[in-house]
C-alpha cells in the first residue's frame, strides 16, 4: 500500500511540473540583445567516429582517425607541397639539377596539434613552425637557445611501406615512425640527436617533424618524445578546423565558459588566441590579423576607442547556427587627416545568459567584395558556447 501511495504522489508532482509556460525568446535588435537559456553540454562531444576511408594499418593497434572534439593547444600548420622541377627550369648542363622552392598553397593542408603549456620556457612560433628552448630563467640577448622542434610545413606523398610497423599512435590513432641522425647545435658547442618523425595523415599523405635532443636530456624518447606524440592530434581538410578557446571571462563575467569557433583553412591561429591570414603571413605583409581573441563580457562590444575617426555603418543582427543572436558593428577607421586606412573592423557581440561573447574581425580593401559574407560570417555563425561548470 505504501508503495502505491508513493507512486501516486510521484506522478502527481511530475504532472504539476509540466504546466509552466514555455520560455519565449525575443527577436534581436540593434539596441538590445536577448538572453537565451544556458546551453547544455554535448554528451557526444568526445565520441570517436571512425573514418570509413581510413588507410589499412596493423590490426593490433587502433586507427580511429580524427575525433570530433574541438582542438586545443599549439597548432602547427602544413601549407606547402613538395617542389616539382620544371623541364623549362633545367639548365643546359642537365647534370646539375634545379632546386626549386616548395609550392605554398596559402591554406592549411594539414595540422598537428601539441600541448606545450607545461613548458613555459619553450618559445612556440607557429608562423615559422619552430619551437625554441631558452634555459635561462630571465633570458637576455646573449642567452643560449636550443632548437627543440621544427617542421618544413610540407605535406609529402606517403612512402610505401614506411608505416607497416608503427612506433606508436597519436591520440586520434595516427601511426608514427621516426629516424635518427646526429645533430650539431647552431653554436657548434655540442652535438645531439635529431628525431625525424613522420605521421601518416591518410593513405597517401604524410608530414615530418624534427625533434632535437641536447646534452642535458636523459631518456628523451620515453620522458618527452613518446608522451607528446601519443598526446598530439592531427587535422586534415576532411573535417572542419574547430578550435576551443579557454579562459575567456573578464572580471565582470559571472561564470567560466569556453567557446568553439570553426576557422577557415586560410587562417593561422596564433598562440595568443588571435588568427592571422595565411597568405598575408607568407607574403610578408604588414597587416595580417583576421580575428582577435574572443572574450566574455557583460556589455556590448561596439568598437575600440583609439580610432581617430571612423566611417560608421548601421549595426546589423543575425543568429548563429545554434540559435544565439548576434549584433555586428562595422567600423572603418580614418587617419588623423580623415583618409580611409583601408581596413574594416567588425565588432561582434553574441548573446548568452547574463553576458555576451565578444570578438573582433578584420577585412582589408584588397579583399574580395564578399569577404565578410563568405569567410568571416561563417565563423561567427559557427560559434558554440560551452559551460565549464
Amino acid at each position: 500500500m505504501k508503495i502505491l501511495l508513493l507512486l501516486f504522489l510521484t506522478l502527481l508532482i511530475v504532472g504539476c511540473g509540466t504546466t509552466e509556460e514555455p520560455y519565449t525568446v525575443q527577436e534581436p535588435s540593434a539596441e538590445t540583445m536577448p538572453l537565451f537559456q544556458p546551453l547544455q553540454p554535448d554528451e557526444n562531444a568526445s565520441e570517436i567516429r571512425p573514418d570509413e576511408d581510413s588507410v589499412s594499418v596493423p590490426l593490433d593497434e587502433p586507427y580511429t582517425r580524427h575525433t570530433d572534439e574541438p582542438y586545443t593547444g599549439d597548432i602547427f600548420y602544413f601549407t606547402k607541397l613538395p617542389a616539382v622541377p620544371s623541364d623549362s627550369a633545367k639548365p643546359e648542363d642537365e647534370t646539375v639539377l634545379p632546386s626549386p622552392e616548395p609550392a605554398d598553397t596559402y591554406h592549411a593542408l594539414a595540422a598537428v596539434i601539441f600541448d606545450y603549456s607545461e613548458l613555459p620556457s619553450w618559445n612556440v612560433d607557429n608562423f615559422k613552425n619552430t619551437v625554441i628552448f631558452c634555459p635561462d630563467e630571465l633570458p637576455n640577448r646573449d642567452s643560449p637557445q636550443y632548437l627543440r622542434m621544427n617542421t618544413d610545413g610540407i605535406v609529402y606523398a606517403a612512402a610505401p611501406g614506411k608505416f607497416t610497423s608503427p612506433m606508436g599512435y597519436t591520440a586520434d590513432g595516427i601511426p608514427y615512425v621516426w629516424e635518427t641522425r646526429e645533430y650539431l647545435h647552431d653554436w657548434g658547442v655540442e652535438t645531439g640527436t635529431e628525431y625525424v618523425v613522420s605521421l601518416l595523415l591518410s593513405g597517401t599523405d604524410m608530414v615530418n617533424l624534427s625533434f632535437y635532443t641536447n646534452s642535458y636530456d636523459e631518456d628523451f624518447e620515453n620522458d618527452f618524445l613518446r608522451p607528446h606524440l601519443d598526446a598530439c592530434r592531427t587535422w586534415i581538410p576532411e573535417k572542419p578546423l574547430t578550435v576551443r578557446f579557454h579562459g575567456l571571462d573578464n572580471n565582470q563575467s559571472p561564470a567560466a565558459m569556453t567557446a568553439d569557433f570553426t576557422l577557415p583553412d586560410t587562417w593561422i591561429l596564433e598562440n595568443t588566441g588571435s588568427a592571422s591570414d595565411t597568405k598575408l603571413v607568407h607574403t610578408g605583409q604588414y597587416s595580417i590579423k583576421r580575428m582577435d581573441k574572443p572574450a566574455f563580457s557583460t556589455e556590448h562590444f561596439t568598437g575600440y576607442e583609439p580610432f581617430h575617426a571612423t566611417l560608421d555603418y548601421e549595426p546589423f543582427t543575425g543568429t548563429t547556427a545554434e540559435g544565439f543572436p548576434y549584433i555586428v558593428y562595422r567600423r572603418d577607421p580614418l587617419s588623423v587627416f580623415g583618409e580611409p586606412l583601408g581596413v574594416s573592423w567588425y565588432f561582434v557581440s553574441i548573446g548568452h545568459p547574463n553576458r555576451y561573447l565578444t570578438v573582433a574581425f578584420l577585412s582589408y580593401e584588397d579583399d574580395p567584395a564578399d569577404y565578410f559574407d563568405t569567410v568571416i560570417l561563417p565563423v561567427i555563425e559557427s560559434v558554440h558556447i560551452v559551460p565549464t561548470e
